[in-house]
């Protein structure tokens, strides 16, 4: 489920490894030995690697990743014409995944997503404060920009091999998509150093307990003022990330039909959509709290589902 973000910019990286002919592979190296065990892939941005060294140690950086087996996405926004397109899906030769830009339409993704043993992550409601400026527009149809990209990617999931990269600080918009798309996997960007909502990328994020929450800074530059440990800070950091969205995932997986059932009435209230989601928001921290407490017994549970039931027949109802 954790992403680990191999962002190695070379003004932040320690002194130990700054005299190294690769300081970036030798970087990501000592990274990866420390946080292998707790992630279930890296995911390099290609920005951070676009120089001939830079690029020496992005294979290397993959190859290893390999040798310890963990996949590797390769944050490349890529999507062109369609001949530079089918140079840029060369990339997919060396990872097992890459995150691809949807704005020219299907042909520009085409080389990659049909390439059916690699994984094709389509940029739709990303993470950064501008991302609002294009996806959040109406269309003509009513519905924004982020969730027509949304129906094409599963519209062109012929392969299976497609999923959406969402980031968490846009909780309520990653909430619609995945009641939009419910089979989908996620890559949701955004917690740690960005603030996004960690909770509702583990509560939305997943689809049937699968998805990657992506953590960077947080993680690689944990020990950036520990010069001889950074290595291990950053595994601390790796194992810390990695419990607390398991605790949450622990901690919502009775809810799971519940969170099903959630999205599909909240669709329907187009009349009154802010006090659907006010209502569900409160029923949200309510049933997490008592998920998240050493109080929450069954009986408990029993009367949290019941309260889920009626408050969803309710709004139902009421449109």
């Amino acid at each position: 489920m954790l992403s680990v973000g191999l962002d190695a910019q070379s003004r932040r990286l320690p002194e130990t490894v700054r005299d190294e002919g690769l300081p970036q592979w030798a970087f990501n190296r000592r990274i990866i030995d420390e946080t292998h065990e707790h992630t279930a892939c890296y995911k390099p941005n290609a920005a951070f690697y676009e120089t001939p060294d830079g690029w020496r140690a992005l294979e290397e950086t993959i190859a290893y990743a390999h040798g310890k087996d963990v996949p590797v996405i390769l944050d490349a926004k890529r999507a062109d014409i369609g001949h530079t397109s089918r140079e840029y899906a060369q990339l997919l030769e060396m990872v097992d995944a890459i995150t691809v830009n949807p704005y020219l339409g299907r042909d520009a993704i085409q080389p990659f997503i049909q390439r059916s043993e690699k994984g094709v992550f389509v940029l739709c409601r990303t993470s950064n404060p501008g991302g609002e400026d294009l996806q959040n527009l109406e269309l003509s149809s009513g519905e924004p920009l982020y969730e027509r990209v949304a129906a094409l990617a599963d519209l062109w999931n012929k392969h299976g091999n497609i999923g959406l990269v969402v980031g968490a600080t846009a909780p309520a918009e990653l909430e619609a998509i995945r009641s939009q798309v419910p089979t989908l996997p996620f890559l949701v960007p955004g917690i740690g150093a960005q603030g996004g909502d960690t909770e509702a990328a583990i509560t939305y994020g997943l689809a049937d307990d699968i998805g990657l929450i992506n953590s960077s800074r947080d993680i690689i530059f944990a020990g950036e003022d520990m010069s001889d440990d950074f290595h291990r800070a950053a595994g601390e950091a790796a194992k810390r990330t990695k419990r607390m969205l398991n605790s949450y995932r622990s901690a919502d997986s009775w809810l799971t039909p519940f969170y099903r059932v959630r999205p599909q009435v909240h669709t329907s209230c187009r009349s009154q959509p802010t006090a659907c989601s006010v209502s569900y928001r409160c029923l949200h921290r309510t049933v997490n709290s008592c998920a998240h407490s050493q109080q929450s017994d069954r009986l408990h549970r029993v009367q949290i589902h019941s309260y889920y039931i009626i408050l969803a027949s309710s709004l139902e109802s009421s449109h």
